[in-house]
């Protein structure tokens, strides 16, 4: 009876390290995408580009998922706006960001999980970056 129990809770904690790693991971892609986006965001007087933000972990559902985006009312228009001529930066920022990441995005986040766990990050040892 006690091997059982001692099994469950190794069991447990280890559902809860993965969780956590996960959220953790979740936070890196988002922060990955960001710098992403910032590279190619356009500039004019910078306040666009300073403006951008990622959420923390938000659970919904049986989802999670973090936000990323930028804080300025113009932000939308600079994004769309294919026929605007920038000298620095790009249409589509954030899409081609997030693009650039979707490509790899399972093998990404597996490998930060795994890289998580391993470095104890998010898993009740080390706190996620950022939250």
């Amino acid at each position: 009876m006690i091997g059982e129990k001692t099994t469950t809770l190794r069991l447990l904690s280890s559902v809860a390290a993965y969780d956590g790693a996960t959220d953790a991971a979740l936070v890196q892609v988002g922060e990955m995408i960001l710098a992403g986006a910032k590279k190619r965001t356009p500039v004019d007087t910078g306040r666009l580009r300073s403006t951008g933000y990622r959420s923390p972990v938000t659970r919904a559902g049986f989802g999670r998922y973090v936000e990323v985006g930028f804080g300025t009312h113009y932000a939308a228009k600079q994004h769309w706006a294919i026929h605007f001529r920038h000298t620095v930066g790009e249409a589509l920022f954030l899409l081609k960001a997030v693009d650039a990441i979707g490509q790899s995005f399972e093998a990404t986040m597996g490998r930060l999980v795994a890289s998580n766990v391993a470095g104890g990050i998010a898993t009740g040892s080390i706190p996620a970056k950022g939250d």
